[in-house]
């Protein structure tokens, strides 16, 4: 009888802890996937709540950065942003891609996109597929060459997943997503079906909608509208003001300081107003070298007491200028 006893008092014990177990698993289960959701809408992911047991090197986005140009030889106002990036992540690999690199790329893994590739009528449209292409096999961040790293990017690469930013609250803006910034772990299923919804779509006329920011979106929106964020392939979207801080259509949005496009430009000046309290990662400053005005960037820049130019204080604005229209 006490044996009876001894043995029911053991079993309602061992119930108790087994139910607590339980509880246990899944309150840290919710926090996990709440902390996740949280992420996607902020600029600094709790990632010290997330279980390192939880993360690989497969789940962290690589340590690349990468760049495209025309060729090796970059303009001096794009070699200084691009050191600006080197200088917040010396150990990382920087990648330089140019027109000849893209096309390799595209020939000999993309090889099914050949033709839509040399069926674009610009090379910007070019040069905004490929991004995708680098994302997809590699992974890592990318980034304009007018875009200034200001912090280290090793917090958002432990998000994970893709990541994009936003570049106001204007959600119905088309180019609210601009593809001048942009993460990915390697071989992320996003990157691919917008590749695929770019080569099986009537290439459009308007250059932003054939594979920029236009065609980004687009296909963002389908993507979850197909598929969901999904936990094992999550995209991410970082909110205004922590990747691209300078709203080029935001009227009167610090344009005089703030565009590479424009006389008075001040970048020094222009990240004071814009990011008082430090949350930039980065900055650009738009200068829309595919479009109108490429010629004059070069003689917009405020020298002064600009502390991104002072590397160049032995090259004049001249010289740059002459050395662009050469």
């Amino acid at each position: 009888m006490s044996l009876t006893r001894w043995s029911s008092t053991h079993l309602i014990v061992l119930l108790f802890f087994a139910m607590a177990a339980i509880i246990t698993m899944t309150m840290s289960s919710n926090l996990i996937r709440s902390t996740m959701a949280w992420a996607t809408t902020s600029c600094e992911p709790p990632i010290q709540y997330i279980p390192k047991s939880m993360m690989s090197e497969a789940d962290i986005i690589p340590s690349i950065i990468h760049h495209s140009w025309k060729t090796t030889e970059l303009p001096k106002k794009f070699s200084i942003w691009r050191d600006s990036w080197r200088d917040q992540h010396p150990f990382w690999e920087h990648k330089l891609w140019t027109d000849e690199d893209n096309l390799k790329l595209c020939t000999e893994d993309f090889s099914w996109f050949l033709p839509t590739y040399n069926s674009m009528l610009q090379n910007i449209s070019r040069a905004d597929v490929v991004r995708y292409m680098y994302m997809y096999k590699y992974g890592g961040f990318y980034a304009d060459l007018d875009v200034e790293c200001i912090k280290n990017h090793r917090p958002l690469a432990r998000w994970g997943g893709a990541i994009v930013p936003l570049m106001s609250d204007d959600y119905y803006f088309n180019n609210n997503i601009p593809n001048a910034w942009m993460a990915s772990v390697p071989k992320h299923p996003f990157w691919m079906f917008l590749l695929k919804r770019i080569a099986s779509s009537p290439l459009p006329s308007r250059v932003e909608a054939v594979a920029g920011p236009m065609a980004l979106r687009e296909g963002l929106v389908a993507y979850s509208a197909l598929y969901g964020v999904g936990s094992s392939f999550p995209i991410h979207h970082i909110e205004p003001g922590v990747i691209f801080p300078y709203d080029w259509h935001k009227p009167g949005n610090n344009w005089s300081t703030c565009s590479a496009q424009s006389s008075q430009a001040n970048f020094t000046m222009c990240k004071q107003d814009l990011d008082p309290e430090h949350r930039a990662y980065t900055i650009t400053y738009w200068s829309h070298t595919w479009g109108d005005g490429t010629q004059k960037v070069d003689t917009n820049i405020a020298m002064g007491e600009n502390l991104l130019y002072r590397r160049m204080n032995e090259i004049s604005v001249g010289s740059v200028y002459r050395e662009m229209r050469g």
